[in-house]
């Protein structure tokens, strides 16, 4: 398809980058994290759903066996969730974030 072509052409290898995404378990998220654990990058999966995400973690590893990921529960619509996930993620200082 078109867009492959132009993906393969317009992106780099991620190896050694840490992303951290939230809103991971379903939809364009869900693609997201694929397409960067594909180039390589490490992932931290930010989502209120533990048990998704921790289904999603397990496919990606199994899928790519040489990236790492880490889990961190938010619900964004409470702010002391927000807080405690920020925190967090200040800890595994990641070098992109996606929201």
């Amino acid at each position: 398809m078109v867009y492959e072509k132009w993906l393969t052409k317009n992106t780099e290898p991620l190896k050694g980058k840490t992303v951290a995404v939230t809103g991971t378990t379903g939809g364009l998220g869900k693609e997201l994290v694929r397409f960067l654990a594909s180039l390589g990058a490490n992932l931290i999966l930010m989502d209120r759903n533990r048990a998704r995400s921790d289904a999603l973690a397990k496919e990606l590893c199994e899928s790519f066996p040489d990236i790492s990921v880490e889990l961190i529960t938010v619900d964004l619509s409470d702010i002391e969730s927000v807080k405690r996930a920020t925190e967090e993620l200040k800890l595994s200082e990641p070098d992109v974030f996606i929201h």
